[in-house]
């Protein structure tokens, strides 16, 4: 599955570089016909990882530098608990 968003995304990076859809399909060694459908639902829906990575972004940034502290404290008593489970589950 990663490998077709790869796939989709390289579609997409070298159509917006001006890449002409059959030239990406030769570089790739995909037809033409998938060139074709992967950009128009780019297209009609806007989805790539773009949108993700800046929720993802926004969410960084509203976590708190009290909750940062938190985190990086507790993190030698998580990792103690991971070695003592040998790497099972543990909560």
């Amino acid at each position: 599955m990663k490998l077709l968003q790869n796939l989709r995304e390289a579609i997409i990076i070298a159509q917006n570089r001006g890449k002409k859809q059959a030239e990406i399909a030769d570089f790739l060694g995909i037809s033409q016909g998938a060139v074709s459908k992967t950009i128009k639902r780019f297209e009609e829906t806007g989805s790539n990882r773009a949108k993700g990575m800046i929720k993802r972004k926004k969410a960084w940034d509203e976590i708190t530098l009290k909750t940062l502290i938190k985190i990086v404290d507790n993190f030698p008593k998580r990792l103690k608990a991971c070695i003592d489970a040998n790497g099972g589950w543990f909560e």
